[in-house]
């Protein structure tokens, strides 16, 4: 039997040292900022030992992040934007400075892009958005003929954050799709698994999981070009799309390997839905059908999968040979 890839336990963690050195560096930025102006003070700004407080705390929240390294989290990092959005009000509210006041919200679109890239999520969004508001409010009160140039910063605001969501979320589809079939890749469908292992623990509803391997890929691709067998995979696809539920995931984990999950479907029903897909198909293949109970290893029930679909397709063979045919048929 081969030996299925298996993706890096380590996906889910691919951001996680950005975050912190990220989120340190978004703090010891604003630290040195506020420090300068408590070194080189100005007029009418806020007073020094506001501003050195803040630089102090602004500091104290870098080496947090820093300190934490891995185990910092998003959630982590959505608690510290509250301050953060709070302190660009305060100063906004509190200084005499014209300038100062507009200054401040020149930092906004910086951390909107800190929130939707690293920090992604409703609750984020929606901090930012407030400290936004607020500080849009906090100008057009100075009453200071500020209300133009404070809506040009509160558009590039919010145009940051929208474009950078929507890109963020068109990368995240590619990172889990494959890019020939338009189906899931292996991150992709353990991401799935995962997901639909949980909703099926919380309603107590069965999960199958289907192994499949296409029969003869290779030879098509040995004699007809590599160009054949794409054409090939992408017409299975298709027809397996086109009778599928709009619940049920496909994924393919491999070369000529798939993988469908079917929320609400026992391996009895499962498996004779895969027969009708297979006596349509415009190839042949094998497949193999596990359950997954909730708080399964989802890699032991793929593997188990994997193991009926093989012997399946070693009885297929067996069934050729007997009949004498030179390929197995489906």
């Amino acid at each position: 039997m081969r030996k299925r890839p298996v993706a890096p336990a380590t996906d889910h963690l691919r951001e996680a040292p950005q975050l912190p050195l990220v989120t340190a560096l978004l703090f010891g930025c604003g630290g040195i900022a506020l420090g300068t102006n408590v070194v080189l003070p100005v007029d009418g700004t806020n007073p020094p030992e506001v501003l050195a407080t803040l630089a102090v705390l602004a500091f104290a929240c870098a080496g947090y992040a820093l300190v934490r390294g891995p185990r910092f989290t998003r959630a982590e990092a959505t608690v510290l934007l509250v301050p953060l959005m709070t302190t660009v009000t305060v100063l906004t509210v509190t200084t005499d400075l014209m300038v100062a006041a507009l200054g401040n919200g020149l930092v906004l679109p910086v951390l909107g892009a800190y929130t939707v890239w690293f920090v992604p999520g409703r609750l984020p969004r929606t901090i930012h958005l407030v400290g936004v508001a607020t500080w849009f409010v906090a100008i057009v009160l100075r009453g200071e003929g500020l209300a133009g140039l404070a809506v040009t910063v509160l558009l590039e605001s919010l145009v940051a954050v929208e474009v950078l969501r929507r890109l963020r979320r068109r990368l995240e589809a590619l990172s889990v799709t494959d890019a020939l079939t338009g189906a899931l890749n292996l991150r992709g469908v353990r991401d799935e698994a995962q997901r639909l292992l949980r909703r099926a623990g919380r309603y107590g509803k069965p999960l199958a999981v289907v192994v499949v391997d296409l029969d003869d890929l290779r030879q098509i691709n040995n004699t007809y070009g590599h160009a054949a067998g794409d054409v090939l995979l992408e017409s299975v696809c298709d027809h397996w799309r086109g009778h599928l539920r709009g619940n049920d995931v496909l994924g393919r984990t491999g070369g000529d390997e798939f993988v469908m999950l079917l929320p609400d479907t026992d391996e009895t029903h499962a498996e004779a839905r895969m027969a009708e897909l297979h006596a349509t198909s415009p190839a042949g293949w094998s497949w193999g059908v596990a359950s997954a109970q909730p708080g399964d290893d989802f890699a032991k029930v793929l593997e188990l999968a994997d193991e009926r679909m093989y012997t399946r397709k070693a009885r297929h063979h067996r069934e050729a040979a007997a009949r004498g045919d030179q390929e197995p048929g489906r």
